[in-house]
């Protein structure tokens, strides 16, 4: 099924395993482009791993601001969830992401029209 709104909730490892969203919508997108203090079009400086990673912080705090709920945990907190989470959680995560839409074209999308423009 197609997920317009590219959202993805996780247990987190630990002993609570509380539950956690990942919003991948404009408001993630806007933070991540806060978060390098860069233009849209200039997060294709960044190498895949770090985009991923950060996107995953500010798929995190769009969730939390779409639910009204406070932030608990820092950038480095969601980057050792990640590392601990299990290979099909992150898969998941991953996935979610690249099915994400901004500007109306996916990741995928955005790749093809970059490489054309070389």
């Amino acid at each position: 099924m197609d997920n317009p709104l590219a959202y993805c909730e996780i247990r987190l490892p630990g002993f609570w395993r509380r539950r956690q969203g990942f919003l991948f919508d404009m408001y993630a997108w806007f933070k991540l482009t806060e978060l390098h203090n860069v233009e849209f079009g200039d997060l294709s400086k960044f190498n895949q791993e770090t985009i991923i990673r950060d996107m995953m912080y500010c798929a995190a705090l769009s969730w939390n601001k779409d639910q009204g709920k406070r932030i608990h945990y820092t950038q480095a907190d969601v980057i050792g969830w990640m590392e601990n989470l299990p290979s099909k959680d992150v898969k998941r995560l991953v996935d979610t992401f690249a099915k994400s839409k901004v500007f109306g074209k996916t990741l995928a999308e955005w790749a093809v029209s970059n490489e054309k423009k070389k």
